[in-house]
């Protein structure tokens, strides 16, 4: 029995010894923690001059630790959070998307970034145009081709610049086309024009893949005097829209009609006559009557037999063209009479 528990204390000993002999280092972390991997765009922006800023999107996601070094993120989603991005900004203030620099997407010197779309991205209606720009009186323009060249979309952006030469946030969303592609295969260009001689500048050029979900095509009236040489003012003419299905095509069809024209469109003679900034208000569709409320800058100085014929032309075909939809009431704030008066 001395024999057992002697053996027992010699044992308790060794093992004692053997563990005071392996200390441990509690600053080490476990060999199964997950460690920060380097993020290889900030490391990239920041070995070429960069200084980098992580943006967070508008959409309630957490962001980025903000106690952690660029070159400790954890590499995940193309170096971010969801929501979350790097801006590389050089010595001239111009920017990049980190990993659009790393790539060669994007390089210093241009006065227009695009954060979204990215390049290769599967697209669909609709979609959002997101970015910063640094351009002459804060407008930049867009347009969406297809593998053929035939344009999609087109139209003009505004960015949100703080001050002249500074640079600011631009998004626009896009929820239709003037036609259909050729193929999946389709390009965004988001650009600027001189101001010296008009041609194209900061040119960025990004590759999409656009897949349509079910949709719906609308017609659009407006005014063209090459196809109305008399101008008979009450002469509408439609152009196409396409967008996503939905059950409000009218409400969807005004909303089209208050954009105005393409720039495609524009060159054919089509015009608008409604005043920029117009509003719907609500449309209702009852017993096959329309009455669609607008608000007061509908009629902001707004003259002439001519043009009042002609908003109400636009309006009216707008909707007619919709088979529940037998006669239109325009209102502006709720009032129907004593609008729109020439």
């Amino acid at each position: 029995m001395k024999k057992i528990l002697t053996l027992a204390f010699v044992t308790s000993l060794i093992l004692t010894g053997c563990a005071k002999s392996t200390p441990t280092d509690t600053n080490q972390p476990a060999a199964n923690a997950n460690t920060g991997l380097a993020n290889p765009a900030s490391v990239f922006c920041q070995d070429h001059g960069g200084r980098l800023k992580i943006k967070t999107e508008e959409s309630g996601l957490p962001r980025r630790s903000a106690d952690l070094s660029a070159e400790t993120q954890i590499v995940k989603a193309e170096g971010a959070e969801a929501g979350q991005f790097g801006l590389c900004i050089f010595n001239d203030d111009t920017r990049c998307e980190e990993w659009a620099y790393f790539r060669g997407d994007c390089q210093p010197g241009k006065n227009i970034i695009v954060f979204n779309p990215r390049k290769d991205e599967e697209i669909t209606l609709p979609f959002t145009i997101k970015g910063q720009a640094r351009v002459f009186e804060n407008t930049l323009n867009y347009r969406l081709k297809d593998s053929a060249g035939k344009i999609l979309a087109a139209g003009i952006i505004n960015a949100q610049s703080p001050d002249m030469g500074q640079f600011g946030d631009f998004s626009l969303g896009i929820s239709d086309l003037y036609q259909k592609p050729t193929d999946n295969n389709v390009i965004l260009e988001v650009f600027d024009y001189s101001a010296k001689d008009g041609s194209v500048i900061d040119l960025n050029t990004i590759p999409l893949k656009l897949t349509l979900p079910e949709t719906t095509t609308l017609k659009i009236f407006f005014n063209n005097d090459k196809l109305d040489p008399e101008i008979s003012c009450i002469k509408v003419f439609p152009v196409t829209r396409i967008i996503a299905k939905t059950p409000t095509v009218g409400q969807a069809a005004l909303e089209l009609l208050l954009t105005g024209t393409s720039p495609e469109e524009y060159e054919s003679g089509y015009r608008t006559s409604l005043n920029s900034g117009v509003k719907l208000n609500s449309l209702k569709i009852e017993n096959g009557i329309a009455t669609a409320d607008f608000n007061e800058t509908l009629q902001f100085q707004v003259g002439g037999s001519c043009r009042v014929g002609a908003i109400s032309a636009q309006i009216r075909e707008t909707l007619k063209q919709f088979s529940t939809v037998k006669d239109v009431v325009i209102s502006i704030e709720g009032k129907s009479e004593d609008i729109l008066q020439p």
